[in-house]
């Protein structure tokens, strides 16, 4: 078995009408080039770069576009944990990279293939992380 990384944009910046398209890519190399530079000093294995752009703007995005224009204030994180980070990245983490666990963000939540309904949510409760 092998820790791998996997980096994910899911913001293409072709999609921006802007100057700033070349300064939004050029973060996403820095980004991807950090991930690579910290899983060399752990000693982890490869880190993958995959675009999940589309998911994100199909299903994330332009809903909540169309949410503001009706008034609403929608939450775009909710969608994009179930769409993008537990929907698409986790079917590529199993589909292409054979994954049996996966661990995300600034707290793990971890999937066991095993299991497809099993989730542990391995947060750290707010009230351990006071001064």
């Amino acid at each position: 078995d092998q820790l791998v990384g996997l980096h994910m944009s899911n913001w293409d910046p072709r999609d921006e009408d802007t100057d700033d398209a070349a300064s939004s890519s050029s973060c996403i190399e820095k980004e991807y080039k950090d991930a690579q530079r910290v899983a060399q000093h752990l000693d982890l294995g490869p880190v993958h770069h995959v675009s999940f752009a589309k998911e994100y703007w199909t299903g994330v995005f332009e809903p909540y576009i169309e949410a503001i224009s009706e008034g609403r204030m929608p939450n775009p994180d909710m969608k994009c944990n179930s769409i993008v980070k537990f929907g698409a990245m986790k079917e590529y983490a199993r589909e292409r990279l054979g994954a049996e666990w996966i661990a995300t963000g600034h707290y793990a939540r971890l999937w066991n293939r095993a299991d497809e309904e099993e989730y542990r949510d391995l947060r750290i409760p707010e009230h351990l992380l006071a001064e």
